[in-house]
Formats: C-alpha cells, structure tokens, sequence
C-alpha cells in the first residue's frame, strides 16, 4: 500500500489547486516515474540534438579500417617530425654561418692589430679620415639645408606680416568710408558729435596699432638675426671639436684648420646677408606704417570736411525746424485771435438780428411791402435804427471778407498782399470803415454794386434803399 500511495500524487489544475472529485477529495494520479541518465533503462534520450532517437550502444568498425587509420596518422606524424628536423637545421646552419663571419672578422681584426701587413696603418688612418670628412660634410649640408629653410620661414612670415598690415589698412579705410556714408542719417549735431569721437578713436587706435606693428617687424628681424649667428657658432664649434677628435687614436689631427677658416668667412658671408635682408624688412615695415599713418589721416581729414558740410546743413535745418516751430506757434496765436474775431463777428450777427427783429414789424421782408411814398423812404432813411442797421452790415461784410482772406492765408491759397486783410488785434474794436465806393449800376436791377458784397447782402440792400425812380 505504501508503495501504491507513492505512485500516485494529486492531481493539479493550471492555477497548481488540487482537483477534487464529487465527494470533496483530492483525485489521484499515477506518478510519471522519475528519468534516469541510463541508455540501458532510458532507451529514448530526451537531451539528443536529432530528435527523439535510440542510443547507439555498440560501435562495431571492421579492422581494417582500423589499420588503415593507424597508417594514415603514423604517415601524419612522420612528415610533421621530417618538417620541424628540417626548420631546426636551418636554423642551426644560420647560427653556424653568422658565428663563423663574426669570428672571422675579429680574426682579421687581430691580426691586423697585431701582425699587420705593410702600409695597413696607413690605409686605417686613411679610411678614418674619409669616413670623418664624410660626417663633416654631411653635417655642412644639412646646415646649409636649415638655413635655407630657416630664411624661407622667416621670408613667409615677414609677407604676412606685412598683408596683415595691409588688409589692416583696408578695413581701416572702409570703416571710415561707412562713417562718410552714415553722416547722411544723423539728425542732430550731438550725434555729429559722436560720429567724430568715433573716428577720430578709430584713427588713433589704428596709428598706433601701425607702430606696433612696425615695431613687431623690427624685433622679428632681430630675433632672426641673433638666431642666424647662434646655428653659425654652434657648427663653428663642432668645427673645432672635430678637429681636435684628430685620427683613429685621438692623435695627430688630420683636420685640415684652413678650412675652418673657409667656414667662417662664409658664414659671416650669411651673416652679412641676413643682416641686410633684416634691414630691407624694417625699411619697408616703416615705410610702411608711415604710409599707413598718411592714409589713416587723409581719411580722417576726408571725414572731417564731409561732417563740416553735414554740420552746416543741420545747423541751417535745425534753424529752420526752429522757425517752422515759432512760426506754428505764430500760427496757434492768429488762429486764437481769428476765433475771437469770430465770435465777435457771431455777436455783431446777433446784434443784427436784434434790430431786424425790432424794427417796424419784426422782420426785414415786411419793411416794405409794396410800394412807398417819398416822405417814408426819407423817414427811413433817416432813421437811426437804418443807419446803425447799415453800419452793421457794412461792418459784417468787411470782417467776413477779411476773415476769409486771411483764413486763405493760413491755408496757403492766396497770397496776402493788401496791408488792410490783416485782421485787427483781439479784444481792440477799431471804428467802422466807411462805406465803400460804388460801382456804375447793374443794368437789370439799377442797383450799385459793391465790391465782395454777396447775393443774399445785395438782395437785403435794395429792400431797404430801392433805386430812385428815373426822371421823366
């Protein structure tokens, strides 16, 4: 039973809850027997690469594919001893051949040393003194080369020197024409003001930046010079050291001492042409900077003369803004004083209104309505009423005719030309004019015109003095 029970194990669901049966308990399964790494119990070998497949427990091979596989690496292994005896030769023999030619050159060596033949020291010493003039000679060239290298560098450095210097003076030169060019939209004399500290800084700045420059130019050339004669001393010093070296011992010197003195005349030589070429560069470098200061102040003198112009030209404008303003605020004043010419004008209307309206029936139309006999044109003519009536109109007529000419004026129309269309003073009643003269009379009506009298004026001018009758 015991053995039962431990075949059997509970049945699980997904979740790993026991599954019960109807009555409540736990159903039972028959337990998968455990696997054991046995080809003789475990004939199917879940681990194989290919798959599901029996084990294949007993290899049998024929013999003689076994002796033909022991010959075929007895064979293998017997070329690969041929080939590495065969390496380990050659390298015996280069070992051999390379001992023998060292010892055969010590040999010749010590027998040379101690048993030499006739005219060998001689020919050693020979062969000392081409393999030292070889070296000397070597040395001399690529001294030579360094030189040359050396003035070609500085002869670059010195062209840019001097283009900096030149695209110097172009900007230079530029910047002060944009100047010329930006006086056209100053508006003011301060800001002339500041255009001029501006270039004038710009010019100084650029003076003295042209001095710097020709100074760096002069120290460029000392510092090439002092370099020149320090490479030359240095080779004039392995000069020496190689004379003194001397032969293959170290005794009698086989270094010709006349050459030194070659050596030195040639590079004093060099030292003379560079110090001729360092004077022609600083030559040019203040020629140079001296030409650049005369540009640089030509072109301030050029600015100053163009801000002169500029600077009249706002003086005059700025004189003028000044009396456009007075002459605004001139205007303000009479446009004040045209207004209360107005209203006195309204009050001379109102006052013309007042009569009109209190005179006989109240009103100009039924003054004279129908025809009248002479005695009551003459009352009416004389009549105080009538003539200040008159007066009034005339008064209105003059001040509306002067109004409109000087409002004319004011809106520069017409020209003011006659000295009576200034309007008066304001708060001042000057007297009232005089009439003004007639013209010869309309055909038509009989009537005499005046001078800038309107239709409506003329009309109420003959209801109140209608012609006189003519004569028979």
């Amino acid at each position: 039973e015991d053995e039962e029970e431990d075949e059997e194990e509970d049945e699980l669901d997904e979740e790993g809850n026991p599954v019960l049966d109807e009555d409540g308990n736990p159903k039972k399964k028959k337990r998968e027997p455990k696997f054991k790494p046995d080809a003789m119990l475990s004939p199917i070998n879940p681990f194989s690469t290919w798959g599901n497949e029996p084990l294949i427990e007993v290899l049998e091979l024929p013999v003689d594919t076994l002796l033909a596989v022991r010959r075929a690496q007895r064979r293998s292994l017997l070329e690969y001893k041929e080939e590495q005896d065969a390496i380990a030769t050659d390298d015996m023999e280069a070992i051999v051949r390379d001992e023998q030619e060292q010892l055969v050159e010590q040999l010749d060596e010590r027998i040379r040393q101690w048993a030499p033949r006739p005219g060998r020291a001689e020919m050693d010493v020979f062969e000392v003194r081409d393999t030292q003039l070889h070296q000397h000679q070597s040395k001399t060239d690529r001294h030579v080369g360094s030189l040359s290298m050396r003035a070609s560098a500085q002869q670059a450095t010195f062209s840019e020197l001097y283009g900096n210097a030149e695209s110097e003076l172009k900007r230079h030169l530029a910047s002060q024409k944009a100047r010329v060019a930006g006086l056209a939209y100053a508006s003011n004399t301060p800001q002339l003001g500041n255009y001029e500290r501006l270039a004038k800084q710009e010019s100084l700045s650029f003076i003295e930046a042209a001095e710097q420059r020709a100074e760096a130019i002069e120290a460029f050339s000392a510092e090439s010079m002092g370099g020149l004669r320090k490479m030359n001393k240095q080779f004039l010093d392995g000069c020496h050291v190689f004379e003194e070296l001397g032969g293959a011992k170290g005794k009698d010197g086989t270094y010709n001492p006349e050459e030194i003195e070659v050596f030195k005349q040639r590079l004093d030589e060099l030292d003379l042409d560079v110090e001729e070429r360092g004077d022609v560069w600083v030559k040019h470098a203040r020629e140079q900077a001296a030409r650049h200061v005369e540009r640089s102040k030509e072109a301030l003198e050029a600015f100053h003369s163009a801000i002169k112009d500029v600077e009249t030209d706002i003086t005059v404008l700025e004189a003028a803004e000044k009396q456009v303003r007075s002459c605004s605020l001139l205007q303000q004043q009479e446009q004040a004083a045209n207004d209360a010419a107005m209203e006195q004008l309204d009050g001379k209307l109102t006052l013309l209104e007042g009569l009109c309206e209190g005179f006989g029936t109240g009103s100009v139309a039924n003054l004279r309505a129908g025809e009248v006999d002479e005695e009551e044109e003459a009352k009416s003519h004389a009549n105080p009423v009538s003539i200040q009536m008159m007066q009034c109109l005339k008064s209105v007529r003059w001040r509306v005719h002067a109004r409109a000419g000087y409002l004319g004026c004011l809106q520069s129309n017409i020209e003011l030309t006659e000295a009576s269309s200034v309007p008066p003073i304001a708060g001042e009643q000057p007297p009232p004019p005089d009439a003004p003269e007639a013209v010869p009379a309309d055909e038509e009506t009989g009537q005499e015109e005046v001078p800038g009298e309107s239709a409506t004026l003329a009309a109420l001018r003959s209801r109140i003095w209608p012609a006189p009758p003519e004569e028979e």
